[in-house]
């Protein structure tokens, strides 16, 4: 594959880590069901969110529009990353998981800022 036969995002580490939460959630998926409430799709859509506004923002014109989307997608991050601490207070994910996914997300919403800067 040659670099003009990939989307800009694909080369943002920011997605990459991103994408891997999500991953890790999906596998994981199983471990959600029971939990109370909308918990379960509110992780997938928090996850989603930022993943989608990340290359969402990629494709953007105008500076102030990447960063509008790419603060939407933090703000999907730290969600996210409170809808694991909840999941986890539920015994839905185990401690290595749980650092995992709160580690890349913590990352994730780092990198988010500085490309908001």
């Amino acid at each position: 594959m040659n670099d003009d036969q990939y989307f800009p995002f694909e080369k943002l580490h920011v997605y990459q880590v991103a994408k891997e939460v999500l991953v890790m959630a999906v596998r994981n998926r199983a471990r959600f069901r029971g939990l109370p409430g909308e918990l379960p799709s509110q992780l997938d859509r928090a996850l989603l969110s930022v993943v989608a506004n990340i290359t969402e923002a990629t494709g953007r014109q105008s500076l102030a529009d990447r960063k509008r989307h790419f603060a939407i997608a933090r703000g999907s991050a730290t969600e996210a990353g409170g809808l694991v601490e909840m999941a986890v207070l539920f015994g839905a994910l185990d401690e290595e998981t749980h650092q995992a996914m709160r580690s890349r997300l913590i990352r994730v919403a780092q990198m988010l800022t500085g490309l908001i800067r």
